[in-house]
């Protein structure tokens, strides 16, 4: 019986039909000899087949049932039954004959696989079975069926209500006229007329034709293919380039051009498709609409240039010989199916999307890019929505980089992207249905823009691990966002987030750790959440968490041991706990009342709550807030915990009486409300003695002056409630603070007594102090301070520059600063205190009132290591502040800064550092200014060291505080110089624009400090930031970069690139045309930066670890 065609995987396609080009030759080449030895022979009147002695051919009569090999027909030929083909066969019908069969099929026992090939200019009619050259049936019980092949050169085959069921059809000449054809058909000439079902059709139709009269006519219903005419054309050289219009409107003028680019595919010219102009292009509801619809095939290469602003709905849907496009900057707007391919086509795929700098895109449309292999992606800051399904299917995605500051992403933008492990959600505020589903992401970490995670957006994710969640206050995590297939979760951390939808994090069965920090207005975890978290073990909810809903931890039964509810939770759902075997101990901040629906906790849990009491001394305890300790579900009695009591300072608490069981209202909602009464427990409190003391042995003063004596008592929490007195109050003075006031010159002996408060003095413990006064000083008006936004003065250098303490410079001696307070005339007595630290340093501080207005204080720390800090501030009457801050160590080393501060926040400073010998070693000079006009500030900072080498940073905010952009040049004792330009882009990424150097070796600096002190992380290495830089051979890159952009190092003499992290490389980015060497410190990196040399355009580069 016939078989039906069976699947047949691509392979076998493939060779199938480089098997059936091969046959077909040959039956095209047996044709031709037929028919020259038939027009050689006799006329074409009364044909009679003539052949020669080594050929065998058999003339069909009604009897011949079986065919093989070669077949004639001479005459008009009927065969009522089945023709059954038992090898390959060529049959030749002469013109103006007919053959009649009932059907065409294989033996039921000869399988293997059979051509047929038609010739001559006679009819082939077959009846109602149809044509059968593979398995027709509904399931074939013959898998070793081969499939085979329909050859027709000439003459009709007619199967008026018939079938054609073949591996591939091949129509040369002639015509075909069936109900249905299932296989590949290629059409080459002649008409045919069907269905096609379960094949591809192809025609011979290159990408511009010479002649409109010879046309293959396809009539019928096409699946998958448009009705209609299909026009043959044949290759003219002269015929290119051709181009058209292709704007969406008159006013937008888009054109289109096709031309040779030297290459070939498929042993034709290849061809460069390029869209130019200003404005929109066109959307096209089909390709089959495309200006380029017939050339789709043989485009090897697209150019879009700058100027079209929009790519237009399935512009180059499946045109799939292009490896790689650049999206223009002026492109607002790309299509829907604009790249879109087909799974089915397996030709070179678009592998590489670039969007240029600046880009202006704001909308990826839907399946925009859809099943195209794309590698990695770095989606511009501009775009602000992602359609469905645009960068789906693509099984070789790697990476995804997002840029921007509210971006959507669309409900299956990156579904099923197998390969995708890493995505940089950066500036994402909505993330789709299904958007992530079956990814092979191994983390997510979500930004502070985030509104929502819609529902299934991460489902399936088989390989994720870790979860970070840090939402916009509002966001709303949707139902079963990372359920079920997320088995590899190990840790989240929510916060930012109103709700928890249901299901949303449900059988994640290895999560070990969850967070979740509650916000202001309240956040709810949905039902079953977190169910089935086999081995949550670590769970932790802080901040304004306000309730859990039904069954969210049920069957967390392997790891939960307890739980700890915050004071915010007003209801926990039925069976919120449920199943949770290990669950020992629920603690429940402040539960004084708390709604539980049957919340599931094993009867043999304990429930606790926290309640703090303070105590007053000799006081027994009374209205304590009372905590329950186990509640049974069959009864509606407490037994209540032992309360904490916290005393007042200097006493203890012991034998606290035990408690009884308190009765608690059950309401009928199933809220356990503790009762109201007071509760009064017995205890003893008993006094902590003092057993030591300690304050300083001496201290010196001038007659006048005032000092604060510190005692520390032992041990701790010990009353310290202490007595003072001195011993000759004319010579000082002292209160019950321990304040001592010199009164004259001379010596006097302050003592300090604990009484432990008891009549016997005999355990009394004291300590003295013996004050030496001196005669009054001359008064000096100083003061102290640091600048606003140029910060305080340390062992020397500034945040951008280490110190240099090493060497005098030019042999300069002395302090090179100036006292502010000096020539100020103080109105009264300076207000002075003096605090000794328990770390044995004394502190000095003094304020006066001058008669011009002004103050000046000042304020000494002598440490105990012998270090002395001293800082002058004189505060203007106009705001304007003058700082005058020293340090000096017990070495001899000392750091002196001097600033002047305008109360609009400009200012000067300069920090001096000096050595041992009194000679200077470095000198900062720091100036802010902001322009009147535009308002923007700009800060610059000279460093000179001890050597001679020199270091200046400017830096540019704008007027809204932002930073613009900055250089930091360095100059060598030999007068090298190397400078580094940088800028802030829009989105606020610090990128590296120009490196100008006379120097070999150039260290890009970590992060830039702006002008209100705020440090960047240097993130960017643009294109040529070393062209024609001939003597910078090594570049030393700190760890916050993060990408090397495409031609980072063009044009350059670059040999060594030390890495401290592995950024990642674009397309050429490491492209020098030299021998080059890149360090890293890990055999991680290096593996890192090994896989990226291809793209980056140095495969051959060599790769050293240095630890």
């Amino acid at each position: 019986m016939p078989r039906r065609w069976g699947s047949r995987s691509g392979e076998a396609v493939k060779e199938e039909k480089r098997s059936m080009k091969k046959r077909m030759l040959k039956s095209i080449l047996a044709f031709v000899l037929t028919l020259a030895m038939v027009l050689g022979a006799v006329p074409l009147w009364g044909v009679t087949m003539v052949v020669k002695a080594d050929s065998v051919a058999t003339e069909i009569t009604d009897e011949t049932t079986t065919w093989s090999g070669e077949m004639v027909v001479n005459n008009d030929v009927t065969i009522s039954g089945e023709v059954y083909l038992t090898g390959d066969t060529t049959l030749t019908i002469a013109k103006g004959k007919t053959l009649e069969v009932g059907s065409i099929a294989y033996e039921e026992n000869n399988l293997s696989k059979k051509d047929l090939v038609i010739n001559g200019g006679g009819t082939l009619t077959v009846g109602v079975v149809g044509l059968s050259l593979c398995d027709i049936s509904e399931h074939s019980t013959d898998p070793g069926m081969e499939y085979g092949t329909l050859t027709i050169n000439s003459g009709k085959l007619e199967l008026p209500g018939a079938s054609i069921y073949c591996a591939g059809m091949m129509l040369n000449g002639g015509s075909v006229n069936a109900s249905q054809v299932s296989g590949d058909v290629t059409l080459n000439g002649g008409e045919i007329t069907a269905e096609f079902y379960r094949g591809k059709v192809e025609a011979l139709i290159p990408y511009y034709y010479e002649d409109e009269s010879e046309k293959v006519a396809i009539n019928g219903a096409l699946t998958d293919y448009q009705k209609g005419e299909i026009e043959k054309k044949t290759l003219r050289p002269d015929a290119l380039p051709i181009s058209g219009n292709c704007g969406a409107t008159a006013n937008d003028s888009v054109t289109w051009e096709l031309t040779e680019n030297g290459d070939t595919i498929n042993g034709k010219k290849a061809l460069t498709l390029a869209i130019s102009g200003t404005g929109a292009m066109a959307d096209y509801e089909s390709p089959d609409n495309l200006p380029w619809k017939d050339s789709c095939a043989y485009i090897t290469e697209v150019t879009i240039d700058e100027g079209v602003t929009r790519i237009g709905k399935n512009a180059f849907k499946n045109c799939q010989n292009f490896p790689s496009v650049t999206i223009p900057a002026s492109v607002e707007s790309i299509g829907a199916s604009a790249f879109y391919t087909s799974w089915t086509l397996a030709n070179n795929h678009l592998a590489s999307v670039t969007f240029a700098e600046g880009s202006k895109c704001k909308v990826i449309d839907n399946c925009a890019f859809e099943f195209q292999p794309i590698k990695s992606l770095i989606i511009p800051a501009s775009v602000e929505s992602i359609g469905d399904s645009a960068f789906a299917y693509a099984g070789t995605l790697e990476s995804v980089i997002f840029t921007g500051t509210k971006t959507t992403i669309g409900n299956s933008a990156f579904c099923e992207d197998k390969s995708l492990e890493t995505v940089t959600f950066d500036g994402v505020t909505s993330i789709g249905k299904y958007a992530f589903q079956k990814t092979a992401l191994k983390s997510v970490t979500l930004p502070s823009t985030l509104m929502l995670i819609d529902q299934h957006a991460f489902h399936s994710c088989a390989s994720l691990e870790s979860v970070k969640i840090t939402g916009s206050g509002q966001a709303i995590i949707g139902e079963e966002a990372f359920y079920e297939g997320c088995k590899k979760i190990k840790t989240v951390e929510i916060s930012g987030v109103a709700s928890i939808g249901k299901q949303a994090f449900s059988a994640c069965t290895n999560l070990e750790k969850l967070m979740i920090t509650g916000i202001e207005s309240g956040t709810a975890i949905g039902y079953s959440a977190f169910e089935g978290c086999h081995k949550l073990a670590d769970l932790t909810m802080t901040g304004n968490v306000t309730s859990i809903g039904q069954e969210a931890f049920q069957f967390c039964k392997d790891g939960l041991v307890s739980v700890v509810l915050p004071a915010s939770v007003e209801s926990v759902g039925k069976d919120a706990f449920d199943e949770c075997a290990k669950l020992a101990t629920v603690y429940k901040q402040n539960a004084l009342s708390l709604e539980w629906e049957w919340a599931g906790i094993p009867s043999t849990a304990q429930i606790l709550g926290y309640s703090m009491v303070k105590a007053p001394a000799h006081v027994i305890v009374s209205g304590a807030t009372k905590t329950p300790k186990t509640l049974a579900d069959d009864n509606c009695f407490v037994a209540w915990d032992t309360i904490t009591i916290a005393p007042e300072k200097g006493y203890t608490i012991s034998n606290v009486s035990a408690m009884t069981d308190v009765p608690v209202l059950v309401e009928s909602n199933n809220t356990f409300i503790m009762p109201d009464e007071a509760v009064t427990v017995d205890a003893t409190v008993a006094k902590i003695v003092v057993t030591g003391m300690t304050m300083p042995a001496t201290m010196s003063m001038n007659a006048g002056d005032s000092k604060t004596l510190t005692v520390v008592v032992s041990p701790g929490g010990a009353d310290e409630t202490v007595i003072f007195s001195s011993n000759n109050e004319k010579v000082a003075t002292v209160d019950e603070s321990g304040k001592v006031v010199a009164k004259a010159a001379g010596e006097a002996i302050i003592t300090v007594i604990a009484t432990n408060g008891t009549a016997d003095t005999s355990d009394d413990k004291t300590a003295t102090c013996k004050v030496i006064v001196s005669a009054p000083a001359e008064q000096t008006n100083i003061g102290g301070g640091g600048i606003s936004g140029g910060g305080g003065i340390s062992d020397g250098g500034s945040s951008n520059t280490p110190a240099d303490t090493d060497k005098p410079s030019d042999g300069k001696t002395g302090n090179e600063t100036k006292d502010p307070s000096e020539g100020k005339t103080a109105v009264g007595e300076a207000e002075t205190t003096t605090v000794t630290g328990k770390d044995g340093s004394v502190t000095e501080t003094s304020k006066v009132e001058n008669t011009d207005g002004s103050t000046t204080e000042k304020e000494k720390v002598t440490a105990a290591n012998g270090t002395v800090s001293e800082k002058i501030t004189v505060t203007e009457k106009d705001g304007t502040v003058k700082t005058l801050e020293t340090v000096e160590k017990a070495n001899g080393t000392k750091t002196e800064k001097e600033a002047e501060v305008k109360n609009n926040g400009d200012f000067e400073a300069k920090t001096v550092s000096i050595n041992k010998n009194g000679e200077v070693t470095k000198t900062v000079t720091e100036i802010r200014t902001t322009s009147e006009k535009t308002g923007k500030v700009t800060l610059e900072t000279e460093t000179v060291k001890s050597s001679g080498a020199t270091q200046n940073i400017k830096v540019t905010n704008s007027a809204d505080g932002n930073l613009t952009k900055a250089s930091v040049t360095e100059t060598t004792t030999d007068g090298k110089i190397a400078k580094v330009d940088f800028k802030a882009e829009k989105n606020g990424t610090v990128v590296v624009k120009n490196i100008d150097s006379d120097k070999s070796t150039v260290t890009i600096p970590e992060k830039v400090v702006d002008a209100n002190g705020k440090a960047h992380k240097v993130e960017v290495i643009t294109a040529n930031i070393l062209n024609g830089e001939k003597s910078v051979t090594t570049l030393v890159v700190k760890g916050n970069v993060k990408v090397f952009e495409h031609n980072a190092l063009k044009g350059s003499n670059v040999t060594t690139l030390k890495l401290e992290s592995v950024p990642k490389f674009e397309r050429n980015s490491l492209n020098t045309g030299k021998k080059l060497t890149i360090i890293v410190h890990s055999k991680k990196q290096a593996e890192a930066v090994r896989k990226q040399l291809k793209t980056a355009g140095a495969p051959n580069a060599k790769i050293k670890i240095e630890k």
